[in-house]
């Protein structure tokens, strides 16, 4: 809904919603052959956006069996072309340090250019897919039973350095929010984690006010696994996008206004909005 508005102030990227497809993606139960199709397409959007190194932990051989212990993707794929077979999912050993090398060339690329928005693009993809690199080698060491016991600080700062080098305010805000819902283990410790958050949500309720209904629920949604450590901030927020959505009555929204209402409805919160239920 974002990216197809017809208002540019409310476009994103592209790579904002292949993200969260990968997100989503490591949330199933079950699949079919057309799971399988939307990957085929799928898989060329992730290496042209950059996110392969995501796709190839979060697909590879050593990460299925933990993340979908119930799902045999082979079966699945077995009749669905080498695409699927050979390039999306890997079953061969994850080369772990050519993937975090990548990652931080990148990184050092973008943090050496001259700043501008498709910058900030090259800062926020290799921050999440550095990340998840970390973790699916965190847990491929640990499943075997390697000396290799704990992500370092330095590999956390890595990706907080690079955070910080987003000035899209909103682009870092979507960026935090994966990192900090990434755990088993998180790349942080709990100390780091709790400021991290602050400095998020302090973000956040800075910019609500000035966002349009659609920027600003999409981040209040985003950012929501962590509204029982900030009641307070959430509650604030809630009202500001209230009475955003509140302005045309409900059998006159627009499309954006009855996204948004829908969007906001998941959440099942009858504190902060029980207008919108």
């Amino acid at each position: 809904m974002i990216i197809t508005s017809s208002d540019t102030t409310d476009s994103l990227p592209l790579v904002v919603l292949l993200s969260q497809c990968l997100i989503l993606l490591e949330t199933l139960t079950e699949v079919d052959e057309n799971l399988g199709h939307a990957l085929s397409t799928l898989q060329s959007l992730f290496k042209e956006y950059m996110l392969e190194n995501y796709a190839t932990v979060l697909f590879g051989e050593q990460w299925i069996s933990r993340v979908y212990p119930n799902i045999r993707f082979k079966d699945v794929f077995k009749n669905i072309d080498d695409m699927i077979s050979k390039k999306l999912l890997v079953d061969r050993p994850i080369d772990w340090e050519t993937l975090i090398n990548t990652e931080r060339q990148r990184i050092d690329y973008a943090k050496s250019a001259i700043q501008n928005p498709e910058n900030d693009l090259k800062l926020y993809v290799p921050s999440i897919s550095l990340d998840k690199v970390f973790q699916g080698q965190y847990c491929f060491h640990h499943s075997q039973q390697t000396r290799y016991t704990n992500i370092s600080s330095d590999e956390g700062a890595v990706i907080h350095s690079t955070t910080v080098n987003i000035h899209d305010s909103v682009l870092r805000i979507i960026a935090l929010s994966i990192i900090l819902e990434m755990k088993n283990p998180s790349i942080f410790n709990y100390e780091q984690e709790e400021q991290l958050q602050g400095e998020m949500i302090c973000q956040l309720e800075n910019l609500i006010p000035n966002l349009s209904l659609l920027k600003s629920s999409l981040l209040f949604i985003r950012c929501y696994p962590v509204h029982s450590s900030f009641s307070a901030s959430f509650k604030l927020m809630a009202n500001i996008i209230g009475e955003k959505l509140t302005k045309t009555p409900i059998d006159k929204q627009t499309d954006d206004e009855e996204a948004a209402f829908i969007a906001l409805r998941q959440l099942n919160n009858t504190d902060p909005f029980s207008y919108l239920l």
